[in-house]
């Protein structure tokens, strides 16, 4: 299977384009809606000091969670086109339509976390025994004290929220738009950049250079936009994590991943422990390529040999067979998200890096990926399925009761691309095994030292700022 031919994504469940009359109908009904929220919420008073009644608890959520829901299928709607394409004007269009209409929800969420945020222990007891609604959003009652211990005054929390989408939000998007239709000259074609990363496991060793270097080349094009990108993100984060009393910019991420500074600490401090033997690993391939340190884009590089050919279709197959090995449920739901096309699976021009899985309407779910035949993409896709399917069993839940921390987020896609390579070891022979080995070691390496070089460069940068005049 080609790049052409491998599989988009279905959108026409939800509208049947861009252009669909109801889009634009339930465009023009969630602006009332996010109006009549407001005044919902003015109505009951919903802000910090105010008086927290079962009726105004009740009412709000009950509300709010409507809203999100019709919000969550519009967006994925839209989103699944700009992701796909960044170039797609009607798309853009459309994005900037609803990133204004649903602007008022950022305010409303502070206010919500603020009032909620003010009760006691005593009181939060009384409010969960009267509302039912508070009930089914204990976590987020109970934990609202924390965050408003760290809010800014109602009208700062207000303007902050009002000026993200032009602020850190602005310059996300713009990376996003700029880094998805970036591409480099590559042996005479230019390639999107998603095309030349794919290049990064191929056998071929003057493959892997001339793609790394068209790639480096391309993104110094737009190094300016990026620094600024970075700069317009991060100097918003800190900012805004001083401005609410945070420590550092890490401390808000703490709260929001559900874990503690000392479980960071932790787990920083296994991760350095862990560098050793990753350095024996990378010169151990270094060594098996015949060279005396590994070269950058020697760090995807194939070793050992695979009888299989990873090409999507295959690694399809492989994924929904393994799945259905585990448990015939898994199974199921990956036949079920290949059939009904669930996934865009093949890196092209105008289309975002990486991968990722996004909610579509109920339990359904949406991936997008960069495919390259490998088995580390297979794995990629197995770890996007396994977020699917945490959706799936999220699926009966309302929007504030889906939100989960990255601490658990990961659990289900971890677990999934683990069947998956460990299915592929215990049926591997010879040099496949090597190959198989080995591609869990670059899995565990980007893991742990990879991250842990994000980590590190993410601080210098909050750092640097800090530091600057």
């Amino acid at each position: 299977m080609t790049t052409t031919e491998m599989p988009r994504w279905r959108t026409d469940d939800l509208y049947a384009s861009l252009n669909d009359p109801q889009l634009d109908r339930d465009l023009t009904d969630l602006t009332g809606d996010v109006q009549a929220l407001e005044t919902l919420f003015d109505t009951h008073a919903v802000r910090a000091g105010s008086p927290v009644t079962p009726a105004a608890a009740d009412a709000t959520l009950g509300e709010l969670n409507a809203i999100l829901t019709r919000l969550g299928r519009v967006r994925a709607f839209v989103y699944a086109f700009v992701t796909t394409d960044s170039r797609d004007e009607a798309a853009q269009t459309r994005m900037a339509a609803l990133t204004t209409l649903a602007l008022p929800l950022g305010p409303l969420s502070a206010r919500l976390t603020a009032w909620l945020g003010g009760l006691d222990d005593a009181a939060v007891s009384d409010l969960l025994e009267q509302s039912a609604e508070a009930r089914a959003h204990e976590h987020r009652v109970r934990r609202a004290a924390e965050l408003a211990r760290h809010q800014m005054t109602p009208p700062e929390e207000d303007l902050a929220a009002r000026l993200h989408p032009a602020s850190g939000g602005g310059w996300n998007k713009l990376h996003g738009n700029v880094s998805s239709t970036l591409a480099g000259e590559y042996r005479g074609h230019r390639l999107p950049v998603t095309a030349l990363r794919a290049l990064a496991s191929d056998p071929d060793p003057q493959v892997r250079q001339d793609a790394y270097h068209a790639e480096v080349a391309a993104w110094k094009t737009q190094e300016t936009v990026f620094a600024a990108c970075l700069n317009g993100v991060k100097g918003e984060e800190g900012t805004l994590s001083a401005r609410r009393g945070f420590t550092d910019p890490v401390a808000p991420s703490l709260i929001s991943n559900g874990i503690d500074r000392q479980t960071l600490d932790a787990m920083q401090a296994a991760v350095v422990r862990s560098l050793p033997d990753f350095r024996r690993y990378f010169r151990a391939k270094a060594r098996h390529l015949g060279q005396a340190q590994l070269d950058w884009w020697d760090l995807f590089a194939p070793v050992g040999n695979s009888d299989t050919h990873w090409d999507y279709e295959a690694g399809e197959e492989f994924v929904e067979r393994q799945f259905r090995a585990y448990s015939p449920a898994l199974g199921d739901f990956a036949a079920r998200a290949f059939s009904e096309r669930w996934i865009d699976a093949g890196p092209r021009d105008g289309k975002r890096s990486g991968a990722f899985c996004m909610k579509w309407q109920g339990p359904d779910s949406r991936i997008l990926m960069n495919h390259d035949p490998s088995l580390d993409s297979v794995s990629t896709l197995a770890h996007e399925l396994g977020h699917a399917y945490h959706n799936l069993q999220l699926g009966s839940l309302r929007p504030l009761q889906q939100e989960t921390p990255m601490t658990l987020a990961e659990t289900a896609s971890i677990f999934c691309e683990t069947i998956i390579q460990n299915a592929a070891l215990q049926t591997a022979q010879g040099d496949e095994r090597l190959y198989v080995l080995e591609t869990q070691l670059m899995g565990h390496a980007q893991v742990v030292v990879d991250i842990h070089s994000r980590f590190l460069f993410e601080k210098a940068v909050f750092e640097r700022r800090a530091g600057a005049t």
